[in-house]
């Protein structure tokens, strides 16, 4: 199972950890800026109050930003492949920044 640090960089800071019948649950707290996401094409989003990345056993994992800081509040999910992909966030002073790359 992948620890965050191994599938994120940055200045994050992890708000809780909850265990999902053998998922883990990262809520990181964007505290409420517009995310800029980026991978091949940019995508932005106005208010993101919390990014949940939830990894399983296998080497799928996915990102859901999340308006509130409830599931049932996601705008947006993506499937991150922790073997081949890593996550690099960045606080900038309008908004947050979050990088989806290729491992080298």
């Amino acid at each position: 199972m992948w620890k965050v640090e191994e599938l994120m960089s940055g200045p994050f800071k992890i708000r809780s950890i909850k265990d999902r019948e053998g998922d883990l649950d990262y809520f990181i707290d964007n505290e409420g800026r517009p995310l800029v996401f980026r991978y091949k094409a940019q995508m932005q989003f106005f208010k993101v109050s919390t990014i949940l990345l939830r990894v399983g056993q296998g080497e799928m994992c996915s990102l859901h930003f999340l308006l509130e800081r409830d599931l049932l509040s996601a705008m947006a999910f993506i499937e991150v492949n922790g073997t081949t992909h890593e996550l690099i966030y960045e606080v900038q002073e309008t908004h947050a920044l979050l990088t989806m790359k290729e491992r080298r």
